[in-house]
């Protein structure tokens, strides 16, 4: 008997340990970059592209009209693959949509440079085009304590990816820029 509380007492704190490790904190992400594709003349041609780009495509798509209600985040461990580039309500932090999955930096044999103040690492990105990855991001995360003992986040990077031909894009674009995120948002009630 003693031994079967033991086992579940152990379970339980090998469960909770690995919830904790799964933290999802969400950060109002900002991107800057640009697109390349060929014309209609086979000349390549650059556009800039930012999140806000990404933020009013989606919210086209999904019918919002009120660009207030929704902002990007930078979502750590969005879902049990990784980081997760989201659409989320900005009231509350529910997950409207996912942009880009940044998954697969351990595994494989893959490896991040990490000390005790954070860690750099190439993520591999994944959007809804494609089950394959079509692009990298190298991502720095920095975790700061300040004097006083408050902790904080950093998160900032570059992204390469591209965006393959579809109904709304006729010619495939190679897309590079780069990233920062602000400061961990709380909401009043979790999603």
């Amino acid at each position: 008997m003693n031994t079967t509380k033991l086992l579940s007492v152990a379970c339980t704190a090998v469960l909770l340990s690995g919830l904790s490790a799964m933290a999802q904190g969400e950060f109002p992400f900002t991107f800057r970059g640009k697109c390349s594709q060929t014309d209609a003349s086979g000349k390549i041609v650059s556009s800039p592209i930012t999140d806000r780009d990404w933020l009013n495509q989606t919210a086209s798509k999904a019918g919002i009209t009120d660009l207030n209600s929704v902002k990007i985040v930078y979502h750590v461990n969005g879902n049990a693959m990784g980081d997760t580039i989201d659409v989320i309500n900005s009231q509350n932090g529910v997950v409207l949509d996912t942009i880009f999955g940044l998954y697969f930096s351990q595994d494989y044999g893959r490896k991040a440079i990490s000390n005790s103040k954070g860690d750099r690492r190439i993520q591999y990105i994944y959007t809804s085009q494609n089950t394959r990855s079509l692009g990298t991001a190298l991502v720095s995360k920095n975790y700061l304590t300040d004097k006083k003992g408050n902790s904080s986040t950093t998160i900032s990077g570059q992204m390469s990816y591209l965006v393959t031909p579809d109904g709304s894009n006729p010619n495939l674009k190679l897309c590079t820029g780069t990233f920062t995120v602000g400061k961990e948002i709380v909401f009043a009630s979790s999603p």
